[in-house]
């Protein structure tokens, strides 16, 4: 296995993309069972469609908003440290949401747990870029973006499975477990120079520098064509999926009278279904990277209708 990590990494040690990616993984696990058990723990709050809709909505937009603080903070800050916080952070507020008894308790712990995750999506995938060379970036991403898939399909199954037996509170008080081991197991991990996999010497001569602020950034980032065509769709590809997302668990109760392991083995299936459109796609990206950046784009643009139907 580890043979087959370094090759898949070109060398480097595949130390950072095993712990960092179970931290992912294990992450998932939470999300995924808040899903699976959403018309159960509406239920026990006593909330309507349109509260339990409005709390959601509400945590993911603080946690959207957050999420560029924390990118900013990543560019300041031991990227290395501030991964492993946000791991026992979302590990904690996992527990915390088995045993709070009120619809503002759920509301804070379920938005504290939001920003332990938003690791997974900024320091994290920062981490790997200066970790692992360009040559290697590909494959690493390939494998790092597939353990979330992989989290949700052992989430959904085990989140429905305990519920069923035990009842909606108990897949939480398990899941900090694992969470918090691996968050204190990237302590083995080294905080790496910013750019340092791409030019080692540069790196270090810039490493004092100032980072750019906020607005720099923005104005920066916002220039690269590429990159402001894809801000501007995510803005539509949210628009469909946040509310498909919410109303899905309740949509299965509902219209289809599935209980929870009914519900853990769907959710399961359908993070299946991502998982082998990561895992047929990974090996193909390198080899359209060398030959025209725009093809993985292209593809996704190719897709998106397929979403749509």
């Amino acid at each position: 296995m580890k043979a087959r990590l370094e090759r898949l990494t070109q060398g480097a040690s595949p130390l950072p993309l095993l712990l960092l990616g179970l931290l992912y993984f294990f992450d998932e696990f939470d999300t995924a069972a808040f899903g699976v058990l959403a018309p159960n723990i509406k239920k026990s709050f006593g909330m309507s469609d349109s509260t339990y809709t409005t709390v959601v909505l509400l945590n993911l937009s603080i946690v959207l908003v957050l999420g560029v603080a924390a990118g900013y903070l990543g560019d300041r800050g031991p990227r290395r440290t501030l991964a492993i916080v946000c791991g026992i952070i979302a590990g904690i507020c996992s527990l915390a949401t088995g045993f709070v008894g009120t619809i503002l308790l759920l509301f804070v712990v379920r938005v504290a747990n939001g920003i332990g995750n938003l690791s997974n999506t900024t320091f994290q995938q920062s981490l790997l870029s200066d970790y692992y060379g360009p040559e290697a970036r590909s494959s690493v991403f390939a494998v790092y973006l597939a353990t979330p898939s992989i989290g949700t399909i052992a989430g959904g199954v085990v989140a429905g499975t305990l519920a069923s037996a035990f009842g909606w509170r108990a897949p939480f008080y398990v899941f900090i477990v694992p969470i918090v081991i691996v968050a204190l197991l990237c302590l083995k991990l080294r905080e790496p120079l910013r750019g340092e996999a791409d030019d080692a010497q540069s790196a270090q001569e810039v490493r004092d520098e100032r980072a750019p602020s906020l607005p720099e950034a923005l104005r920066t980032l916002w220039s690269v064509r590429t990159l402001r065509r894809q801000y501007i769709t995510y803005a539509f590809h949210g628009a469909g999926f946040l509310p498909l997302a919410i109303a899905l668990p309740l949509f299965y109760e509902r219209i289809y009278h599935l209980g929870e392991a009914g519900r853990g083995v769907l959710t399961s299936a359908d993070a299946a279904a991502a998982l082998v459109g990561t895992l047929v796609v990974g090996p193909r990206l390198r080899k359209w990277i060398q030959t025209d950046l725009g093809k993985p784009l292209r593809w996704v643009g190719r897709m998106n209708f397929t979403v749509g139907l």
